[in-house]
């Protein structure tokens, strides 16, 4: 009797690991778009302290059950590629910083300083709001200087998805 309960719990706990590791998955995948001083509005721009500091945002990936998104910027070079991800509550469009890691790109890079950079932007977290089921709007933390500082005083970075798993 004893082995019918260990081999359903292994079962069940097998089971409940995998449906959360699929919940998990980044399968809506992003390509950046470009800058807007409002969140929807037409007139872009192409710099901000943000890209003059020698970032650019590569992609913004959300998970199966939109708890989870992950961000990825190239430095200039293109020689590191951090990546940091964000958990958001249910009925929220506010996320907040969990953890982030840098990968080199090239042979010798040393991106310990894009790391402390990119951690302290992105610590405060960032609120979002998606359209017709294809775009991403992420409002800039406070702070971050672009042409819509004197027009608005908000700065969005756009992104573009397709529905991948």
């Amino acid at each position: 009797m004893n082995l019918k309960i260990a081999i359903t719990a292994t079962v069940l706990l097998t089971m409940t690991q995998s449906w959360a590791n699929r919940s998990d998955l980044f399968v809506f995948k992003t390509k950046h778009q470009g800058y807007t001083c409002e969140r929807w509005g037409k007139k872009g721009y192409k710099e901000s302290d943000f890209e003059k500091s020698g970032f650019r945002f590569e992609s913004l990936d959300i998970s199966r059950n939109t708890r989870k998104a992950r961000v990825n910027v190239l430095d200039s070079d293109k020689t590191c590629r951090y990546t940091s991800i964000f958990n958001r509550n249910k009925g929220e469009i506010f996320v907040t910083f969990e953890s982030s890691e840098v990968t080199p790109l090239k042979e010798g890079a040393h991106c310990d300083e894009l790391k402390a950079d990119m951690d302290e932007f992105m610590a405060p977290g960032w609120n979002y709001e998606i359209k017709q089921n294809k775009y991403l709007s992420v409002e800039f933390p406070s702070g971050i200087e672009s042409e819509c500082s004197e027009q608005t005083g908000q700065s969005f970075a756009r992104f573009y998805y397709d529905l991948l798993g």
